[in-house]
């Protein structure tokens, strides 16, 4: 894992879906959907072949899940295998509902406060929690935004749905960026930081 530029690595949960499961089958499918596809992008003119990276498997979801009593004990438990898994190697982490980008992207914050996400999804997912539950698919990006510095964004793109206290939370809070759905590619990349 040491010599690899990017570590991937599968989190097979959907415990925190409040509709239909079956997210937790998407690790596996990625991998025997990657079998039949070329690692050569002739638009990038890049190759995945020329660049390291090792799969490390799945995380424990069964021993996350056994005692933990919380969405927060869950994810505070896939951080620790994520910490123990890739200390220093990027992580891309395939899920999984939507409460698994948390630990990743919670990672990330720590090393780099200033963050700015490209968040693209049908909903908002910025509720303070689901039932009681402030650890859920639906609260997912409420929780990433309490965890961001003030100087981090939030960039939102695709929303369709949430709730009037969601919509009301992006309107007055200055780190969030609601893209029309509508806009383009190059309206989005007007909203990130450039990397020259």
């Amino acid at each position: 894992i040491r010599e690899a530029e990017v570590a991937l690595v599968g989190i097979p949960y959907d415990g925190a879906v409040t509709y239909r499961s079956g997210a937790r089958k998407g690790p596996q499918a990625a991998r025997e959907a990657s079998d039949s596809i070329e690692s050569y992008c002739p638009k990038l003119q890049r190759d995945m072949e020329d660049h390291r990276f090792v799969d490390c498997g799945d995380l424990d979801i069964e021993r996350a899940v056994q005692g933990s009593s919380s969405g927060q004990e869950l994810v505070t438990k896939l951080e620790e295998q994520l910490t123990s898994m890739a200390a220093t190697t990027p992580v891309i982490g395939i899920g999984g509902d939507h409460l698994v980008a948390y630990p990743l992207i919670h990672r990330v914050l720590q090393k780099y406060p200033n963050l700015h996400i490209l968040h693209i999804d049908a909903h908002a997912d910025l509720r303070k929690d689901w039932e009681g539950e402030p650890f859920n698919h639906a609260t997912v990006m409420g929780r990433v935004l309490d965890a961001m510095g003030p100087d981090s964004k939030l960039i939102q793109w695709g929303i369709r749905s949430g709730l009037r206290e969601e919509f009301d939370l992006i309107r007055n809070d200055p780190r969030i960026t609601l893209l029309q759905r509508s806009s383009t590619l190059e309206d989005v990349l007007s909203h990130l930081p450039s990397s020259q």
